[in-house]
């Protein structure tokens, strides 16, 4: 069977947080010219990896994750229509209503005692709904690609939702975790993901080789 592993990545720095707006498809405008250079950083470095060049790739519907991911995919020899793009990757899905409005503004609508299971901002996703999308999503390109390696292209939270979903975390932990643009997170394991569920509920053990790896910007900082 061999060992499956998934590679997720931050996007490159984005547009719209200079803009100072929510990141919905709407609100997303790529990303930045300093984020053009992590990412070229970032290919640079996974094509030196003996594992990319067969990897498959996947990123989030959203335009920072995708321009990411196509820079990532020049530097592997594939181009944009064999990046495979997957909802389940987003960050929130934020309601029309609330895509592409100052980030101010979504942070004055709060939810008097929201949490886990109620968004934090009315009408928005909560974080219970990023968990449950995003673990599924992730789960499901670790299925396809049992034995192989699979590179995703995504977001924070989703970076953080792989410590739930992989790593059987707390919904809720008790520390932050600061995710680095084009950071690397590597998950593995020699399990079977298939054998799972009725009658004997197997799962699998996961090994979380690094987390929030940037060393490749370290000279881009200096």
């Amino acid at each position: 069977m061999g060992t499956t592993r998934v590679i997720l990545v931050r996007h490159a720095a984005p547009q719209h947080h200079v803009d100072g707006i929510t990141g919905g498809p709407r609100g997303d405008g790529g990303i930045t010219d300093d984020g053009r250079a992590q990412a070229e950083r970032l290919a640079q470095r996974l094509a030196a990896a003996p594992w990319a060049t067969a990897a498959r790739l996947y990123a989030s519907t959203l335009p920072r994750a995708i321009e990411t991911a196509e820079i990532v995919g020049a530097a592997l020899g594939s181009d944009s229509s064999s990046i495979k793009q997957h909802c389940g990757l987003c960050s929130y899905h934020f309601p029309p209503e609330l895509d592409a409005i100052p980030v101010k503004e979504l942070w004055s609508n709060q939810v008097p005692g929201a949490g886990v299971y109620t968004a934090y901002e009315q009408g928005n996703e909560p974080w219970i709904g990023l968990l449950a999308r995003s673990g599924a999503a992730l789960f499901e390109i670790a299925q396809a690609n049992i034995g192989a390696t699979a590179i995703v292209v995504t977001h924070g939270e989703v970076v953080q939702a792989s410590l739930v979903a992989f790593g059987e975390l707390p919904i809720r932990r008790h520390f932050d975790l600061a995710v680095t643009p084009t950071s690397i997170t590597e998950w593995t394991t020699e399990d079977d993901l298939l054998d799972t569920g009725f009658p004997h509920w197997r799962f699998p053990r996961w090994t979380l080789r690094r987390l929030n790896d940037a060393a490749h910007l370290e000279t881009l900082a200096a």
